[in-house]
């Protein structure tokens, strides 16, 4: 009997050093399609959003650093986006190259089922759950507050830079500005016209002789300095002019970026004291709701699509690496676009925030479940495929 229970435990003990030694080479599948994966899909989206911007700043003579400075702020949101797409990928291919190349059939015909093989999957998808949260929950806030603040003090210290002498500047939503004359490295301009209908609750035409961009700017505005000017404006249908010495004109950020602070800006702490207010106010609340539970859900979705990942991996050996990325993008898309839907309904009201939100994210780990099972007692993973 001792002698049938130390052999119990040999076996045991053997069959926890075989599957530790698979997870780990399992893992190291995972880790390089991932990280490969995450560098491209962060640098790409990173130059997307670089180029929206590139023009806006390019024409001020921002510096290298300086810009390289700015748009490091916008990495924690892309970071956000990619970290779950990154992972599926990396899923995909490790278990669709351990399936084409009769890896996993050597593995199951050992007494290793797919279940064993979770941990590997499932331990990244933790890790990217701990990653991702944390930067979704505090980095992505303060570093979009932080983005807009630097771009609103790049675009208006060095405004003067894009001004063109003879030509209309239209920058600014709602503001028309043209200027004869440029001394950009006196910071001053000559022959001064601006229509203004974004500032004043009546449409109004400045004209001056001077004027000035002080190079200290301070707020989320653009602030000009005029001299020896007028103000021209209707009043009903009467006709106003207001004659000065010096003026100064607050005009809007020029980004349209207004004061207010969006919910992407606010912390889980604030969206939460924002749904309070509204709510005691008599207003609704769905928004900031929404906005709480999305930060959330997507970070949890890493375990989703990582779960996900395993069974339609290895649903066919010989579709190949294209047909696998094929096969990521195309949930990536379907989810996010529910997520997309989901939160139109909830901000609307259509649906309660956290069921318009997580109804996407149980129904994608449903799926994962359903396949899994499928796929681990070698059935097609699609009932009418059988």
């Amino acid at each position: 009997m001792t002698f049938a229970i130390s052999i119990g435990n040999f076996y045991t003990a053997r069959m926890r050093m075989k599957l530790k030694t698979l997870n780990g080479y399992v893992a190291r599948e995972i880790a390089s399609p991932f990280l490969v994966s995450l560098f491209v899909l962060t640098f790409f989206l990173l130059l997307g959003r670089v180029m929206r911007y590139a023009d806006l700043v390019l024409s001020r003579g921002v510096s290298f650093w300086e810009g390289m400075w700015l748009f490091s702020h916008l990495i924690p949101f892309i970071l956000a986006l990619t970290i779950p797409i990154a992972l599926l990928m990396g899923v995909l291919l490790a278990f669709g190259r351990l399936s084409s190349e009769s890896e996993l059939t050597a593995m199951r015909a050992a007494g290793v089922s797919l279940y064993q093989l979770l941990p590997a999957p499932l331990g990244f998808g933790v890790f990217s759950y701990i990653f991702c949260a944390g930067i979704t929950f505090f980095l992505v806030p303060s570093a979009n507050t932080a983005f807009k603040g630097t771009l609103n003090h790049l675009l208006h210290t060095k405004a003067i830079s894009a001004i063109q002498e003879g030509a209309f500047d239209d920058e600014i939503q709602g503001v028309a500005l043209f200027v004869e004359k440029v001394f950009k490295e006196q910071g001053t301009m000559e022959g001064i016209l601006i229509f203004d209908t974004k500032t004043s609750p009546v449409p109004m035409t400045i004209t001056a002789k001077k004027g000035s961009l002080p190079a200290a700017q301070k707020g989320a505005g653009l602030t000009l300095i005029l001299r020896d000017g007028a103000i021209h404006f209707l009043e009903g249908s009467v006709y106003r002019r207001i004659d000065f010495g010096s003026y100064t004109l607050t005009l809007p950020a020029i980004t349209g970026d207004d004061k207010e602070r969006n919910l992407s800006d606010m912390t889980m702490t604030e969206l939460r004291e924002e749904a309070k207010r509204l709510r005691s106010i008599g207003g609704a609340s769905w928004a900031p709701l929404v906005e709480f539970h999305q930060r959330i859900a997507v970070p949890l979705a890493c375990f989703i699509l990582a779960l996900l990942g395993v069974p339609l991996g290895i649903r066919n050996p010989r579709s190949g690496k294209v047909a696998n990325v094929s096969l990521g993008i195309a949930i990536v898309l379907i989810y996010y676009i529910c997520l997309v839907a989901g939160e139109a309904l909830g901000k609307n009201g259509l649906l309660p925030p956290s069921l318009a939100i997580w109804s996407w994210n149980v129904l994608l780990a449903g799926v994962g479940i359903f396949f899994l099972h499928r796929a681990n007692v070698g059935k097609s993973l699609f009932p009418w495929g059988q």
